[in-house]
C-alpha cells in the first residue's frame, strides 16, 4: 500500500509560490520605506528646558501658559508679557542665553 501523499496537487503549489514570494517582498519593502521615513531625534542638550527660545524678542498677544523656560537672544525683548503664565524661568537677556 502506497501512503505517500499525491502528487497531482505539487504542480499547482509550486506554481503559487513565486506569487507569494513576490507579495512578501512587496510588503517587506513597503514596510522598510515607511520605518526610514523617520527623522532622527534632534538633541537638544541645554535648550530642552526651554518651551520658548527666540532669537528675535518674544512678542505675546493673549493670555499664554508656557511650561518651561523663556529666553530670547541677541535680542532680549519681550512685550506682552503680563498675561503669561510661566512654569520656569524668564531667562531674556541674562547670561543663559
Amino acid at each position: 500500500m502506497n501512503t505517500s501523499p499525491p502528487l497531482k496537487c505539487l504542480p499547482k503549489i509550486l506554481g503559487q509560490i513565486p506569487s507569494f514570494l513576490i507579495l512578501v517582498a512587496v510588503a517587506v519593502a513597503l514596510a522598510e520605506s515607511q520605518l526610514s521615513g523617520a527623522e532622527a531625534p534632534v538633541l537638544l542638550g541645554q535648550a530642552s528646558n526651554f518651551g520658548v527660545l527666540a532669537g528675535s524678542g518674544i512678542t505675546n498677544t493673549g493670555p499664554t501658559t508656557i511650561i518651561g523656560d523663556v529666553g530670547t537672544f541677541p535680542t532680549s525683548s519681550i512685550t506682552g508679557f503680563g498675561s503669561v503664565t510661566l512654569t520656569g524661568t524668564n531667562h531674556g537677556g541674562d547670561a543663559i542665553t
